[in-house]
């Protein structure tokens, strides 16, 4: 995610399996929230491609993304 001359997030490839629990953790500001939010689709990626459960998630419309977000969740601290 590019947010002005600022890469926010830039080259993640992260893999979960189902069945699994994942807890993003790091350093205040270094593109946790963004990452979590490029996941479910709350923000729109500037490049690249966001998958879930197989499917290319990265351009669906909000109504297509309503039965995918029902398998998702996101908890913040």
């Amino acid at each position: 995610k590019k947010i002005g001359q600022v890469h926010a997030v830039d080259g993640v490839d992260l893999e979960v399996y189902p069945g699994e629990t994942v807890g993003l953790v790091g350093e205040t500001g270094c593109g946790k929230s963004t990452t979590a939010r490029l996941i479910t689709k709350l923000m729109d990626a500037t490049e690249g491609n966001v998958y879930f459960d197989g499917q290319d998630i990265t351009r669906l419309s909000r109504k297509d993304m309503q039965p995918v977000r029902r398998d998702m969740q996101m908890v913040f601290q």
